[in-house]
């Protein structure tokens, strides 16, 4: 455990807004190390007592949509204001390490000289849609660290994507003009989440940007969100002309917090995390899965015998 004068210490410089120390933090947040888990309680237990609220946004859409270069065109917008900008850009992760390998920090990198942005990486940890309990864990410590807004970009794929809105206060789906086919084809649970569709790339499509927009509208018109309750916005990210309506239309006084719900959801997500890694590392069962996983590697074992054997060391657990 690290000493106590060193968590004291940590928590001065994270309140202080000190960058160096917010990453270090951040790296204990993200740790899956069983020492760490101490430490990492009494730091999210103590922000608390001075953690603001930020204007949340989550920014999504498929990959290759260009979420990062639009990200490094709007937030230079915020230059010579007050605020100060985080960037949790998750990555896929390395199934090796377990750590980013995109690495989207190298699109952005006309934010990298603004003091007022911070730019974090964050590995997905292979969860498809790269939304999980430590990212939820990053936003507190960016509030706790006094930014006025954050914004979390995920990586656009899975279904798991739609857990953006249990991060937020708004979420901004990015699309490029396109066919009609594929526009029919976005998931209704995605789009019930939408508060603002952004088509980028206006400037070499600008005819069907606009057919975009008109066949968006007419699609939500099925969902149970009207197209009233989404703004619609039409851009290029290398023209900051083209960002001002949606940059005007920010609101750093909509600082709410998370409600009851998206705090219900976290909830439920660390109670599974907790489950799983007490049972992974469990000693005995964990022997028993490695000696299993050989047996069905040598063809001596079927999947769903092991499975069995399995359960029932489990059960032995639970009644023990």
């Amino acid at each position: 455990m690290v000493h106590g004068i060193h968590i004291e210490e940590m928590l001065k410089g994270l309140a202080a807004g000190h960058r160096r120390t917010l990453s270090r933090v951040i790296t204990l947040i993200e740790s899956q190390r069983e020492e760490d888990a101490e430490v990492k309680s009494l730091i999210m237990k103590s922000i608390g007592e001075w953690r603001k609220s930020a204007v949340k946004i989550g920014i999504t859409g498929s990959p290759g949509v260009g979420k990062s270069t639009f990200l490094n065109g709007f937030v230079q917008l915020f230059e010579g204001t007050p605020y100060q900008i985080a960037i949790l850009s998750i990555d896929p992760s390395s199934t090796t390490t377990g750590g980013s390998i995109l690495g989207d920090k190298i699109r952005m990198t006309n934010l990298i000289e603004m003091e007022q942005v911070f730019i974090r990486p964050s590995p997905s940890k292979g969860i498809l849609g790269g939304i999980n309990v430590n990212t939820w864990e990053t936003v507190l410590i960016c509030e706790a660290a006094g930014f006025d807004y954050i914004f979390i970009e995920t990586v656009g794929v899975g279904q798991s994507e739609i857990e953006i809105q249990y991060l937020t206060n708004e979420v901004w789906y990015l699309t490029m003009a396109r066919s009609g086919d594929e526009i029919q084809t976005m998931k209704r649970g995605l789009m019930e989440i939408v508060d603002r569709i952004i088509v980028t790339k206006v400037d070499l499509e600008p005819d069907e940007a606009r057919k975009t927009v008109k066949l968006m509208q007419q699609s939500l018109e099925s969902v149970h969100r009207g197209k009233d309750r989404i703004s619609f916005y039409t851009l290029t990210p290398f023209d900051k002309q083209s960002m001002q309506d949606l940059f005007g239309s920010l609101n750093s006084n909509s600082r709410t917090p998370l409600n009851s719900d998206q705090l219900m959801h976290w909830m439920g997500k660390g109670f599974q995390d907790l489950i799983l890694r007490k049972v992974q590392s469990h000693a005995r069962l964990k022997g028993l899965y490695e000696h299993l996983r050989q047996e069905i590697k040598n063809n001596k074992m079927n999947y769903w015998t092991a499975m069995e054997y399995l359960a029932n060391e489990i059960d032995d657990l639970w009644e023990s």
